[in-house]
């Protein structure tokens, strides 16, 4: 309990716990880790108490069951976080991007494009790149540019990409 207090008004009674590192003193171990530690401590100390354990045994028992729930949680959020992928699409991701047009594109009009860009299939709205001339629905086009959410693209022949 005094951890989590200090969690939550440390800044606010002047505790300055930094010790150089970002984060200050408790920046190793998250409040979810200690909440997770201190869950098990209280678990494991109920069932040392149930079979029949010596209270200091059932303290150490306890104790080496927190640290462990600790090192376990921090372990295997840091794995997660460091596996995890972003869904996020860059303008550097679709620009060059070739795809097929499925509601054709003119100078008057925008269109419609469905890419695969980053793994992922994307159906955008598109314009003319040079604004003149049009894409027609089933014809291949390559994605010149991004202009906000619009696709500016232009036709896309085998030989001259």
């Amino acid at each position: 309990m005094p951890v989590l207090l200090v969690y939550a008004f440390g800044g606010a009674w002047g505790a300055d716990l930094d010790t150089g590192s970002e984060g200050g003193l408790f920046a190793w171990v998250s409040i979810s880790a200690t909440s997770f530690g201190a869950t098990l401590f209280g678990l494991a100390g109920l069932i040392t108490v149930w079979v029949g354990l010596s209270p200091v045994a059932g303290i150490l028992v306890a104790a080496l069951v927190a640290a462990s729930a600790v090192v376990f949680h921090n372990s295997l959020f840091g794995w997660l976080r460091s596996t995890e992928a972003s869904s996020e699409l860059t303008k550097g991701d679709l620009k060059g991007a070739t795809g097929v047009v499925v509601l054709g594109v003119s100078a008057r009009r925008r269109g419609q494009i469905v890419v695969e860009a980053a793994g992922r299939r994307l159906r955008m709205s598109a314009s003319l790149a040079d604004r003149r001339g049009h894409v027609a629905r089933g014809h291949r086009a390559r994605i010149v540019e991004m202009d906000g959410g619009v696709a500016l693209i232009k036709r896309y022949e085998e030989g001259n990409g």
